[in-house]
């Protein structure tokens, strides 16, 4: 009887034993299969891989071949995507056809267009006398383009945006002015425009004519050297203050009605916020803030860590001609 005792303490020892040894292999086991590396363990939204080109208007250096150039963020590459000394502003492409894009052109009096990269002119959109013709879109809800611009006798142009106006110009219809304000942005429906006052951001709904103020700020406190991005979904609004060294970047919560959602400031004297088209990402072009500006970059941030990067150089083109237009 004390021997089958003895024998009954052994193998409850060993059984102990045993289920400790199991639980430690499974602490192990356990560790081996969620471990992975720092980078891998951030959160797929964290990971560094932007993707896609880049689209600026630039004027080199030496005086030539200004005219719209593609970055190619996975090859780290620029190179010149239309030149032509005709270009005063921007490139937004034509959502119908990826060859496609709208430009201003002097040489055209300013009148906008819908060009091709091979230096077509497709259509003459816009046959007027407004001068100062800026940021064209298209509204393919409407056929309409939509940009900014000043009355013929309009004096010298200073740093208010409210010397500008936003124009539409439908299919068959003269053009009409929308607003006052510059800087026209279309929501991601491309029913409605935001544009920037002296006080703040006003949408304006294009059926109706509506307007709203939908971001505040003290009377007279904007300049044309701010600049505004709206996210392809509509998920966020950066807003660059390159006099104060700041981006505000908001987060919508809704379009309709408007809701604002939380603000994050980044500090960067920046210019030209535009976000990537899977909104993940704000690129914009950065500067030392002397007189006058120099070191120009074009700089790339995580919209989740908020890490940015300095991927390319701008140093070899005019610091005050510098113009981020889109990205695909």
């Amino acid at each position: 009887m004390i021997l089958n005792l003895r024998k009954l303490s052994l193998l409850k020892k060993i059984v102990i034993f045993s289920s400790g040894l199991f639980c430690v292999f499974l602490v192990i086991l356990g560790v081996l299969f969620f471990y992975k590396s720092p980078t891998s363990s951030l959160p797929e939204k964290e990971k560094w891989d932007p993707k896609g080109s880049l689209y600026l208007s630039l004027a080199p250096n030496n005086g030539h071949d200004f005219g719209i150039y593609e970055y190619d963020i996975n090859k780290n590459i620029l190179n010149p995507y239309y030149i032509s000394s005709g270009i005063v502003f921007t490139l937004k492409f034509n959502s119908s056809l990826a060859t496609d894009f709208l430009a201003s052109l002097k040489e055209q009096n300013g009148n906008i267009q819908i060009m091709q990269v091979k230096g077509d002119t497709v259509e003459i959109k816009t046959q007027s006398s407004i001068k100062n013709k800026r940021h064209p879109l298209y509204s393919q809800p409407y056929n309409a383009i939509i940009y900014a611009g000043r009355e013929e006798n309009a004096g010298e142009l200073g740093r208010n945006p409210d010397e500008f106006n936003v124009y539409i110009k439908r299919e068959n219809e003269p053009e009409q002015k929308l607003t006052e304000g510059a800087i026209p942005r279309l929501t991601p429906d491309a029913k409605s425009v935001v544009v920037l006052r002296s006080d703040g951001l006003y949408k304006i709904d294009l059926a109706d004519k509506s307007i709203s103020r939908i971001w505040a700020v003290e009377p007279n406190s904007t300049d044309l050297n701010q600049q505004f991005s709206i996210s392809p979904k509509g998920k966020y609004i950066a807003w660059s203050y390159p006099d104060g060294g700041k981006i505000d970047i908001l987060e919508v919560s809704s379009w309709s009605p408007f809701t604002m959602g939380s603000i994050h400031t980044i500090e960067a004297d920046a210019f030209w916020p535009i976000f990537s088209p899977d909104e993940r990402y704000l690129a914009f072009e950065e500067v030392d803030w002397t007189n006058p500006p120099s070191n120009a970059r074009l700089v790339i941030m995580n919209l989740s860590s908020y890490e940015r990067r300095t991927v390319y150089s701008l140093k070899d083109f005019d610091q005050l001609s510098l113009f981020l237009d889109d990205w695909k």
